[in-house]
């Protein structure tokens, strides 16, 4: 579950095996709508309880439920007619999950019944007020950040430097754009009250265009089919780059494959990458290395296994190493 709760410590009221308070079943009836949001949580723990109670509160502003499904592999050996061959098996789990990605501030767990049984009912609640008064403050000083650094962008020559501030800035402003929408079931018509120093579409269509101004072009070696080749191009197009003969960024590879002899029926080959991406300066900015070992009953196809690995681990980890180093460029 991707959520946060930013608690404020306040009193709480335990009542131990009592008869069952009103408030279990209609929160509403010791805190009014008007002035507080609600939710109840219930756990075998009052830890367990927090939790739901928090994520039934994010569920207020947001929610999406998914199935998400889990492979497990395993290779196994068996033995047919005298001969060896590997066989791989997946078994697929599925869970139901809750996923939010809304970060709340100012929650407070003030009331907790536990019942006869030993289960745990908590109550988690927003003041209106205050916390509209905590999120008002919050976005002021976000704007100003934004503001800030889309000025230091706008400073600079560099492609790069402006692109890791002109990001930074965008990404705080997401947040903001999260914390608005949070404030306005909140605090009802409050929104309308408030003065951004940015305006939020013209920032993301500058962000637009500043990464279309960033090129690249990709040279991987010993790619016969390219593969790894086009994986690299989804990769950096997703982001909004732009392929190009004459690029800002030269992504440069080269593959390796090596035949791996056991004692064994099966054909096994380990593979390995190295990948790097240089400026138009010839210098590297950021170096991806990875490698491994896929075996099958025929040595093309456990090439192909092999392929589909790097592919996978590059679509994983790719983004992220570039993500960090464009983060990196802001604290130098």
């Amino acid at each position: 579950m991707k959520l946060l709760m930013i608690v404020f410590c306040c009193c709480t009221q335990i009542l131990v095996g009592q008869t069952k308070p009103a408030w279990v079943d209609n929160p509403q009836s010791k805190y009014s709508n008007d002035l507080y949001l609600t939710a109840l949580g219930l756990g075998d723990t009052r830890k367990a309880a927090e939790e739901q109670a928090s994520a039934n509160l994010s569920m207020i502003f947001e929610a999406t439920i998914k199935a998400q499904s889990t492979v497990n592999e395993d290779i196994q050996e068996k033995i047919s007619g005298g001969n060896n061959f590997m066989e791989r098996r997946s078994q697929i789990s599925k869970k139901v999950i809750l996923e939010s990605e809304q970060t709340l501030y100012n929650v407070q767990y003030t009331d907790n019944y536990v019942d006869p049984q030993g289960r745990n009912y908590v109550l988690a609640i927003l003041n209106r007020y205050e916390t509209s008064a905590i999120y008002k403050q919050k976005i002021a000083d976000n704007g100003w950040v934004v503001q800030a650094d889309v000025a230091k962008s706008d400073s600079l020559q560099d492609l790069l430097q402006k692109y890791a501030w002109i990001d930074a800035a965008v990404t705080l402003a997401q947040k903001n754009d999260a914390l608005l929408k949070q404030l306005q079931i909140i605090d009802v018509g409050t929104k309308k009250s408030i003065e951004l120093p940015y305006y939020y579409q013209n920032l993301i269509s500058s962000y637009a265009k500043t990464k279309q101004r960033i090129t690249f072009a990709v040279t991987i070696s010993n790619d016969e089919d390219q593969n790894i080749t086009e994986t690299m191009k989804k990769l950096l197009t997703s982001q909004g780059f732009i392929l190009n003969e004459k690029p800002l960024l030269r992504v440069i590879g080269k593959l390796g494959f090596e035949d791996v002899v056991l004692e064994r029926p099966e054909k096994f080959v380990r593979w390995r990458y190295a990948i790097s991406i240089l400026d138009n300066q010839n210098a590297t900015l950021l170096t991806l290395t990875e490698s491994g070992r896929e075996g099958h009953i025929s040595k093309e196809e456990a090439q192909a296994r092999a392929i589909r690995t790097m592919k996978a681990k590059l679509e994983t980890n790719f983004i992220k190493k570039l993500n960090d180093y464009v983060d990196g460029i802001l604290k130098k």
